[in-house]
């Protein structure tokens, strides 16, 4: 398709701020990860022979044990990460607008660029995330909720079978709407990278999405099969790897597998978001279904003086023979 060819297209050429995404979300990652992780391994791990590799063995028993010894330290860590990643993932935000924008540049650009116009779109971006997490979680209570409730209900009058399929089928349909308004926020920070305020972004992803349903059905279904795929065979090599036995050199290369697979997803959404731009500027562009003005005839009698231009006002409208 035109669209993923696109996407691909523009990712390579914003391939560096794609890198400077992987590289925010690493340095996010580290901040939050190490506190938990100096909790987890403060219960004697680390002095084992085999230092914290005891912790990755078959079974989980050492795992288990070293997260039921440090709980208390592991709780007062929790409560300081929920709340610095509340705000680093606010500003990760600033890292995902320049990303759009490395995208939508028909130029290539830097970090400076990126970074500044990151902080300008900022508080619209800011709007749409706040706006999807409240959406999504009153989704997923109302559906919580619903399902619950449908369940007790058909328990009465259906058997096992078909009432646990029924709760299926609205868990299904949540997923999905949740999934929708993910979408939708995608298709409006296209929009508002483009310089749409926050309503007008909001209208035109709905537009969008009526449009190409089906086109961004096929796409998302790609990615997510190219995502899932890579997720795998990074899965794959890990196990190949075996960072259950001592070795830094096990520890270092789980660490590339890992990450590439993390920068290779990030290079996907890359993707999405590049063949969004495409269909938005091909809706843009494309020729209107309907016959324009210019198509319409005009006659003479009935226009005003001085309305009908001089090349419209010399043709002779009288059909040739043959026409």
């Amino acid at each position: 398709m035109s669209a993923l060819r696109s996407g691909f297209v523009a990712t390579r050429k914003a391939i560096r701020a794609v890198g400077c995404v992987w590289a925010l979300r690493l340095l996010v990652a580290w901040i939050l990860a190490s506190p938990l992780s100096r909790a987890l391994t403060s219960q004697g791990a680390t002095s084992h022979p085999r230092g914290d590799a005891i912790l990755f063995e078959p079974g989980g028993l050492e795992l288990l044990d070293a997260i039921r010894g440090s709980l208390p330290v592991l709780a007062s860590q929790l409560r300081g990460s929920l709340i610095i990643g509340g705000v680093l993932a606010w500003l990760t935000l600033i890292p995902v607008g320049g990303l759009l924008c490395a995208l939508a540049e028909p130029r290539r650009t830097g970090p400076a660029e990126w970074t500044r116009r990151g902080i300008e779109l900022l508080p619209r971006l800011s709007v749409l995330f706040g706006a999807r997490l409240f959406f999504q979680g009153l989704i997923a209570v109302i559906a919580a909720l619903g399902i619950g409730a449908l369940g007790r209900r058909l328990d009465l009058v259906w058997d096992e079978r078909r009432a646990d399929l029924a709760q299926l089928g609205l868990a299904l349909l949540s997923v999905c709407i949740v999934l929708g308004l993910g979408v939708i926020e995608d298709l409006a920070r296209v929009e508002v990278a483009g310089g749409a305020r926050v309503l007008a972004a909001l209208r035109a992803a709905l537009r969008s999405l009526r449009q190409h349903a089906l086109v961004m059905l096929a796409l998302a279904t790609f990615l997510l099969v190219a995502g899932l795929c890579l997720a795998l065979g990074g899965g794959a090599l890990l196990g190949a790897i075996d960072v259950g036995r001592t070795g830094a050199a096990r520890v270092t290369a789980a660490t590339l597998v890992h990450q590439a697979v993390i920068f290779g997803l990030i290079a996907l959404r890359s993707v999405w978001l590049g063949a969004l731009m495409h269909l938005r500027t091909w809706a843009k562009t494309a020729p209107p279904s309907a016959p324009g003005a210019e198509d319409l005839p005009i006659h003479r009698e009935v226009a005003a003086s001085g309305a009908i231009p001089a090349d419209v006002e010399s043709h002779d409208p009288t059909p040739q023979p043959g026409h």
